[in-house]
């Protein structure tokens, strides 16, 4: 296979080769995860809305890396809807939990996986 400018050869020798082939999937995927969310809207939906009403629900998003990366980017939407969202690393989590984490408070822990891991949980 090619990517933009190397071939797989180069690629491995520089050891890149994993990194180029998930930014090549990226397309296909963000198309399989948006017919897999429309596919499932209204599960999601009932779901979600009785978590939604609960009183000081605290949403903490996490992952490492790029998943981190991506929760970074959802959490300011989340919060301009009203909702008590917040993305943290799981070394942050793991090496400082109560920071986090409030047994007080309903939360919805949710985790964002790597892409590999991802794209096996969304072909279910």
């Amino acid at each position: 296979m090619t990517y933009p400018g190397f071939d797989t050869q180069w690629l491995t020798q520089h050891g890149a080769v994993h990194t180029a082939q998930e930014i090549a999937h990226q397309p296909r995927l963000w198309r399989e995860m948006a017919a897999t969310l429309t596919a499932t809207e209204a599960d999601d939906n009932a779901f979600l809305q009785p978590l939604f009403a609960l009183p000081g629900l605290r949403i903490v998003m996490t992952g490492a890396g790029t998943s981190a990366y991506a929760g970074e980017a959802l959490a300011p939407w989340l919060v301009r809807q009203g909702i008590d969202a917040r993305a943290v690393a799981t070394t942050d989590i793991v090496s400082n939990p109560r920071e986090y984490l409030d047994p007080n408070a309903p939360t919805c822990w949710f985790p964002l996986p790597a892409p590999a891991t991802a794209r096996k949980a969304w072909r279910r």
